[in-house]
């Protein structure tokens, strides 16, 4: 591989202010790539900073259509050529409170604005500027798109709905020969500020107790890192994977084969 295989080129990442998407980012500059790192949380300016003069922040409400025209304006400013466009910007839900019976629908029209439709908002934006370079989209979807979550339904659903679109931007760009390619990364439990542990029947717990209830569910026995996911985004953003497009790769230490 590569070292330098991003040398050169733009990637626009949303939720790279903590987790996997900043991650993400960390991997751009390794990589010798720009980064746009987008963000609703300010504090995202000050990581940019810190990861040098390949990242630039750009304060972003996915879930906001202004917001992604900026920084559509933010792209074109830099030539108009966007290489890789990672939605990672996701909110989440546990306890009981939220299952189908007792959900609030207002924040059940929440996640479903930040998981689907933000990335939805931001594909249909950027899909032009990523054909000018024949780029690719990942979207960074999770386990929970292929699995019951009886105590997060509305965020499964949302991952699952991600990955569906995953498939028909995939497609679409093929049979429109615009040489982008679009796939998904499903993670499982992460080591990440968003996760939370969760009982059988939802119940919230501390993170030693999800550690000890989860770990024996989990294969490798441990939580995921940012930069194990990270790696596998950039496998699919990559020249690496040029014949691959509308799939998804598991980052679950096992669990998907249980």
């Amino acid at each position: 591989m590569d070292a330098r295989r991003f040398e050169g080129r733009l990637a626009l990442i949303t939720g790279a202010a903590s987790g996997i998407g900043l991650a993400c980012a960390r991997r751009v500059i390794a990589e010798g790539g720009h980064v746009l790192m987008a963000d609703r949380d300010a504090g995202g300016a000050g990581k940019a900073q810190a990861l040098g003069g390949g990242a630039e922040f750009i304060r972003l409400d996915v879930t906001v259509e202004e917001h992604w025209q900026a920084a559509a304006v933010r792209v074109d400013a830099r030539g108009g050529r966007l290489d890789l466009l990672v939605n990672c910007a996701a909110v989440t839900q546990s306890g009981r409170d939220v299952d189908v019976a007792h959900a609030n629908a207002d924040h059940v029209r929440r996640i479903l604005e930040v998981n689907f439709e933000g990335a939805w908002k931001g594909i249909r934006l950027m899909l032009p500027r990523l054909a000018a370079g024949q780029g690719a989209i990942v979207n960074v979807a999770s386990r929970a798109a292929e699995v019951a979550m009886p105590g997060a339904p509305a965020y499964a659903a949302s991952k699952a709905a991600l990955v569906s679109l995953t498939r028909s931007v995939a497609l679409q760009c093929a049979r429109d020969r615009t040489g982008v390619r679009c796939n998904a990364v499903l993670p499982g439990a992460v080591d990440t500020p968003m996760w939370r542990p969760l009982s059988g029947d939802g119940t919230a717990m501390t993170r030693e107790q999800g550690l000890a209830a989860g770990l024996p569910h989990i294969p490798m026995a441990r939580l995921g890192q940012p930069d194990e996911v990270a790696a596998a985004v950039f496998f699919l953003g990559s020249a690496d994977a040029s014949y691959i497009t509308g799939t998804t790769l598991q980052v679950d230490g096992g669990q998907s084969c249980l």
